[in-house]
């Protein structure tokens, strides 16, 4: 779904009042669309430039989830005198290689957030600067929760689900519920996946299912049964995405509730059930009783499973290997080269690989590369998208 204003759309021009490097004329500034949702890409160039004339380029946010953001990179214009990130390499800078969303995506912490400027977090998304060194910049809005979507804050106590559920003003796909991994709680990464799935016109459900209010505290007998609550929310039968050990659930409530499930997106997936997090125990439970075993015979949909040769939480390519051997033709799977555990999430954004595991303190080191899980979010998302817009065989 295409959310980009006819007006903003238009191509915008700002002058540019001075350069980077060897001296030229008065160059043009262009970046168009100036709003569209975060997972599109946005063009950039710089028009009117002398064959051979070099600049530098930057994008910044001041705040975007507590920080500051900013990357750089410097150009030299063609024989045409332009420079188009679709087309041109940075000659150095925080990116390489030709990539035409390479200054945006390349954006990292740079230090505390600041509260002045215009690039600054706003309610559905946030906005950033694209800006010449010494010259003209342009604020572009970047639309995360577009306005023909609506979200609803779901809790225990009133809908016995703790999530975020989003829903399109015009539904065109299945409904999706998304289960995150041993981090518990709900990320926003996680929702702002169920936020532009449903800009996309797919409802979308992102669930807690412990370490949040109203939930166990830890990874240790949750209840099938609640996924399945969950799945009942949406429009049905739905596509189940599972992240690390949220893809055991995922499997799960494929095998147990075959009728509610109509697919199954695995991100860095198990291929077994492990115990208990971070205290052992069982992990699953249904109808009361422990379950230890995924019933993969059971599972009747199509499963895609997402994995990066660097993951470094767990062997993931030696679990999506046994996940072929169960699921057979069922099972599709998309490797990607360099990429760690964290696969899957909007594009364009991209973060820092280690994290602290928020039940332990521990400090994580995920596998990958910033700039190579972004490439693979990249893959994974679009991915994703055509997973969810095949209707299933029957």
């Amino acid at each position: 779904m295409k959310l980009v204003n006819a007006m903003l759309a238009g191509l915008l021009a700002a002058t540019l009042v001075g350069c980077h490097g060897s001296a030229g004329p008065t160059g043009v500034l262009e970046v168009t669309p100036i709003q569209s949702l975060v997972d599109e890409p946005v063009h950039v160039r710089v028009t009117g430039l002398n064959p051979g004339q070099r600049i530098a380029l930057s994008a910044s946010m001041p705040e975007l989830e507590g920080a500051r953001w900013a990357s750089r990179a410097t150009f030299t214009a063609g024989a045409d005198g332009v420079v188009d990130l679709d087309r041109d390499a940075p000659d150095a800078g925080d990116y390489s290689g030709v990539d035409g969303m390479g200054l945006i995506a390349s954006m990292a912490v740079q230090g505390p957030a600041t509260t002045t400027g215009a690039s600054a977090e706003t309610d559905g998304g946030f906005v950033l600067r694209i800006s010449l060194s010494g010259g003209a910049s342009i604020d572009l809005r970047r639309v995360v929760l577009a306005s023909a979507v609506t979200t609803h804050e779901l809790t225990i106590a009133a809908d016995r689900v703790s999530g975020l559920l989003a829903l399109p003003a015009h539904p065109t796909g299945p409904g999706v519920l998304l289960i995150g991994g041993s981090e518990g709680g709900l990320s926003k990464s996680m929702t702002w996946v169920a936020e532009v799935l449903a800009a996309h016109g797919y409802p979308a459900l992102a669930i807690a299912y412990f370490h949040a209010p109203g939930l166990p505290g830890e990874l240790q007998n949750i209840p099938i049964e609640y996924f399945a609550t969950a799945a009942r929310l949406l429009p049905g039968p739905v596509r189940v995405v599972g992240y690390s050990r949220g893809s055991e659930a995922a499997m799960l409530l494929s095998g147990l509730y075959p009728d509610l499930v109509a697919g199954a997106v695995l991100v860095s997936p198990a291929a077994s059930v492990h115990v208990g997090f971070p205290n052992g125990g069982n992990a699953w439970t249904y109808h009361g009783a422990a379950q230890t075993q995924i019933p993969f015979d059971a599972i009747a949909g199509p499963v895609l499973a997402f994995v990066g040769t660097d993951d470094q939480i767990w062997p993931s390519g030696s679990y999506v290997q046994t996940l072929q051997y169960r699921l057979g033709q069922r099972l599709d799977t998309l490797e990607v080269d360099g990429a760690g555990h964290e696969m899957l999430g909007v594009p364009y954004l991209s973060f820092d690989p280690a994290v602290t595991q928020p039940l332990t303190g521990e400090q994580l080191d995920l596998g990958g590369t910033r700039l190579g899980d972004e490439q693979a979010r990249r893959q994974t998302w679009a991915a994703l998208l055509h997973f969810l817009a095949t209707p299933p065989a029957h």
